[in-house]
C-alpha cells in the first residue's frame, strides 16, 4: 500500500504490464512515487492508515478508494495487502470490474483481538468472494481462507512476490573476526525485535565476538527500547537502497518475525548464501525447512532464539555449506520472480478474454 513497496516487490511486473496497458497506482506517495511516474505510471494518493483500526477512517477509505476507481474506470484492477484487497474488492463488486487479489500475508490484525480476527474474516468473506482470481503467497493462510470458507472461485498458491535472480560478487573483506548477526526489516514489536534484543544481549554476555546489526525503520513506541538496550555490539542502520553491503558484511540471518506472507529478506538472505534461522510462522516456514536449508525457532521466544544463535554458531562449516547451497538452489528454481510475472500475465490474459 506504498509506492516504496511497490517499486521494490513489483516493479518487473509494473513495467511488463506498461508494454501493453496504462497502469494506475493508488498507493500512498513517497520519495519512490517519482519513480513509478518516471516509469510511466499516474500515481494517486488514498492516504492509507495500516495500522487504523478507527471505524470512521476505514469508511472514509472505503469512500475514497470507490471514488477513484468509479472515477478511472479501470479494464481490472490488481490489489495488494489487506486493505486494498478488500476496499478495492467490494469497489469492483459494485462496479463489475474484474479484478486479482494477492494476499501477500494475514498481519497482526489475525493475532491480535478474537474481535478483529473476526471482523476481517468477515470482511474478507463480504470482499472477495466474487473476485475473479486470487494468489496466496504461503499455505497456511490458503489453508485458513478454505477453512473459513472465505473463497469459493479461483486461487493459486505461488512463491511469495519472488525475487529477481542475480549472481552476487562477494568482494567485502572483513575486517576482524567477529560474528555478525543481520536482520533487514521494519524495527517494530511484531517483527519480534524485542525477543531478538533480549536473546543477542544473553548471548552476548558469554561471547563478545559477536554483533548484531539490525536493517529497517524504526516506528511506534519500540524507539525508546531499543536506545535503552543498544550497546556496541548492537547497530541500527535506516533502510536504504543500497543494502547489499549488510548482507556481505553478516555472517548469519535472523529474521524472529510472529508471521509473514513471504518475507523478501529472506529470499534476499538465501541468495547470499547466509546461513538462516527464522520463527517458525507462515510464510517462514514454507521456505525454511529445519535444519535442511536452515534452521527454525518457537515465535515470540527469545529463549528458542538464544537456543537456536548459539546451534548456528556451533554447526560445523561443511555442514552451513550445504544448506545454504541447498536455500540457494530452492530460492533460484522456485522463487524466481519471473515465476510469479508469467502467472499474472496469462491470468490477465484469460480475463481479457
Amino acid at each position: 500500500n506504498t509506492c516504496w513497496n511497490l517499486i521494490n516487490f513489483r516493479k518487473t511486473l509494473i513495467s511488463k504490464l506498461l508494454k501493453k496497458n496504462k497502469v494506475v497506482v493508488i498507493a500512498n506517495t513517497d520519495k519512490y512515487s517519482r519513480n513509478l511516474k518516471r516509469m510511466g505510471c499516474q500515481v494517486y494518493d488514498p492516504s492509507i492508515e495500516s495500522r487504523s483500526t478507527s471505524i470512521f477512517k476505514e469508511i472514509n477509505l472505503l469512500i475514497k478508494y470507490y471514488k477513484l476507481i468509479s472515477k478511472l474506470k479501470p479494464h481490472m484492477v490488481l490489489s495488494f495487502t489487506i486493505k486494498p484487497n478488500i476496499y478495492s474488492s467490494i469497489c469492483c463488486n459494485f462496479l463489475k470490474i474484474k479484478n486479482i487479489c494477492n494476499i501477500t500475508g494475514l498481519g497482526v490484525g489475525f493475532q491480535s483481538s478474537n474481535y478483529l480476527k473476526f471482523l476481517l474474516t468477515f470482511l474478507f468473506k463480504i470482499s472477495i468472494k466474487n473476485c475473479n482470481k486470487i494468489f496466496f503467497q504461503n499455505l497456511d493462510d490458503l489453508k485458513y481462507f478454505k477453512r473459513n470458507k472465505i473463497i469459493n472461485k479461483d486461487y493459486e498458491l505461488i512463491p511469495g512476490s519472488g525475487i529477481k535472480i542475480k549472481k552476487i560478487k562477494k568482494e567485502y573483506k572483513k575486517k576482524n573476526n567477529n560474528l555478525n548477526f543481520l536482520y533487514v526489516g521494519r524495527i517494530i514489536r511484531d517483527k519480534g525485535i524485542i525477543e531478538l534484543i533480549k536473546a543477542f544481549l544473553k548471548l552476548v554476555k558469554n561471547n563478545n565476538k559477536i554483533t548484531l546489526t539490525l536493517v529497517g525503520e524504526k516506528e511506534g513506541d519500540l524507539s525508546k527500547q531499543i536506545l535503552n538496550n543498544k550497546n556496541k555490539f548492537i547497530k541500527i542502520v535506516k533502510f536504504s537502497n543500497n543494502i547489499q553491503k549488510y548482507y556481505l558484511k553478516a555472517d548469519y540471518f535472523i529474521f524472529p518475525s510472529h508471521r509473514e506472507g513471504m518475507s523478501n529478506a529472506l529470499l534476499q538472505a538465501g541468495l547470499y548464501k547466509l546461513p538462516i534461522i527464522c520463527s517458525n510462522v507462515p510464510g517462514n516456514r514454507d521456505l525454511i525447512k529445519d535444519n535442511i536449508n536452515g534452521f527454525l525457532f518457537r515465535p515470540n521466544s527469545s529463549k528458542s532464539i538464544y537456543v537456536s544463535m548459539k546451534r548456528v554458531i556451533r554447526t560445523r562449516s561443511a555442514k552451513l555449506n550445504n544448506m545454504k547451497l541447498k536455500l540457494y538452489n530452492k530460492i533460484k528454481n522456485e522463487y524466481n520472480e519471473q515465476i510469479i510475472i508469467k502467472k499474472y500475465l496469462k491470468t490477465i490474459d484469460q480475463l481479457k478474454s
